[in-house]
């Protein structure tokens, strides 16, 4: 976890800390002894599950190693919770974590779709939501809450300088942006297109293909066939179906022929040959 990530997220348990201290001093002596539980709601398993494996290491790493599980004098417990990058799943795990678990934050999540899913119950619940991943931007826009946080970007902000780039800079007027079919995937897709657009873009065709599709041999040959009307292909893709675009982008001869560009390929690396944005 960066700096910057880490010190929100002190700065917020320490915070926590006192606030949750009754006011007498009897009182203020046992709350100190009991320990602070931060729940981790991330994919384990499932096609987000190499994001959210990387992100609860992080977390366990800051916690377990760099602060020995203590903060403000307290003990920290991390009670960690698979969503499977399932919206259904995630609500159903960030109930457990906080009428069971009684854990006093949520971090989490990183599909957001199940951010989406799990927002209403948590600004009810007034337990606070730090957003590790997830983008929707209506998380802290018009469904901003005063328990819920981000310390990563919103897919707008995620995705709008790529567009600008590829317009402005690189000069490419007609593109085609392949994205994932869920929320993430289509916001980030739209913010990409909108600030192409407005930079000077002339067309950009949206292809979009379902979250874990491994067999994307079917949108490659879409993009063959359109090649005389494009200047570069877009991928805004993560999970498994990320090495396997690039993996077939090479398989069907399309490298030399048009610049794949990347600006979420995780967590697979560029396209060989491509330029990555990010």
């Amino acid at each position: 976890m960066g700096m910057r990530k880490t010190a929100l997220l002190g700065t917020l348990l320490t915070l926590l800390t006192f606030l949750a201290l009754p006011g007498t001093p009897a009182a203020f002596a046992q709350a100190a002894k009991e320990p602070i539980k931060i729940g981790g709601l991330h994919p384990l398993t499932g096609p987000l599950a190499v994001n959210g494996s990387e992100i609860t290491e992080g977390i366990k790493l800051y916690w377990e190693d760099e602060m020995g599980n203590q903060v403000a004098g307290r003990s920290v417990r991390l009670i960690l919770e698979d969503s499977e990058g399932k919206p259904d799943v995630g609500l159903t795990k960030a109930r457990r974590l906080v009428e069971s678990e009684k854990v006093h934050l949520v971090l989490g999540p990183v599909s957001s779709g199940v951010a989406v899913a799990i927002r209403d119950y948590m600004h009810e619940r007034k337990v606070p939501l730090i957003i590790t991943q997830a983008t929707a931007n209506a998380l802290t826009n018009e469904k901003a809450s005063p328990t819920i946080f981000r310390t990563a970007m919103s897919s707008y902000q995620q995705e709008a300088g790529g567009g600008y780039y590829v317009a402005s800079k690189l000069g490419y007027k007609r593109i085609a942006v392949v994205a994932l079919d869920y929320v993430a995937g289509h916001e980030q897709a739209e913010g990409f297109i909108r600030a192409f657009m407005e930079s000077g873009g002339q067309s950009a065709d949206k292809m979009l293909f379902p979250l874990g599709t491994i067999d994307v041999a079917p949108y490659v040959t879409r993009i063959q066939n359109k090649l005389q009307e494009l200047d570069a292909v877009v991928g805004i893709l993560w999970g498994p179906s990320a090495p396997a675009w690039i993996k077939k982008w090479q398989e069907y001869g399309l490298k030399g022929k048009i610049p794949p560009l990347t600006l979420s390929l995780s967590p697979a690396p560029s396209p060989f040959g491509g330029r990555g944005l990010g």
